[in-house]
This record gives C-alpha cells, sequence and structure tokens, in this order.
C-alpha cells in the first residue's frame, strides 16, 4: 500500500479537517542555497469527527410534577477528557 507524504516547511497552525489525514513530513532548506536538511521522520495525522453528546433524563417518566427531583446527565461515550456545558 503507497502513502501520500507531505512536506511541510512551515510551523503555521490550522484547523484539521478530513482532506488533512495523511502522512506528514518535513525539511528546511536555506535561502539562496541548493541544499536542504535531512528529511524530518514521518507522522501520521489522524482526523476524526467530533462525537456526538447525549443527553439522558432521570426519572425517565413524564411528566415531572413541582417539587420532584430531576437528573440531567450529558455524556460523550469512549471519551473521557471532555468538558459539559
Amino acid at each position: 500500500m503507497e502513502s501520500c507524504v507531505h512536506w511541510r516547511v512551515s510551523d503555521s497552525e490550522v484547523s484539521a479537517a478530513d482532506q488533512d489525514q495523511d502522512q506528514y513530513r518535513c525539511r528546511g532548506e536555506r535561502d539562496n542555497r541548493p541544499t536542504s536538511s535531512q528529511p524530518s521522520t514521518t507522522v501520521t495525522l489522524t482526523v476524526k469527527a467530533l462525537p456526538t453528546a447525549t443527553l439522558t433524563v432521570e426519572p425517565k417518566w413524564s411528566p415531572v410534577f413541582t417539587g420532584e427531583s430531576v437528573t440531567l446527565k450529558c455524556e460523550i461515550e469512549t471519551y473521557s477528557d471532555w468538558r459539559y456545558q
């Protein structure tokens, strides 16, 4: 299986998109010189879609009446490092 390798010579920050998933490496070049450095090692960029949050309510019955306790729970399965709003 062949892979495409993209060459990058800057340190700019970009927002990752699906089409950016690939292998990357870089090398240095000097102005007005025909030589360049040895290439870096290759890194693989994996881009995934954002996960979907799930909101659940306890108790499951409806309606809930004035004065009754209700628990709303927001979670993202498979990931543990998210804050919820």
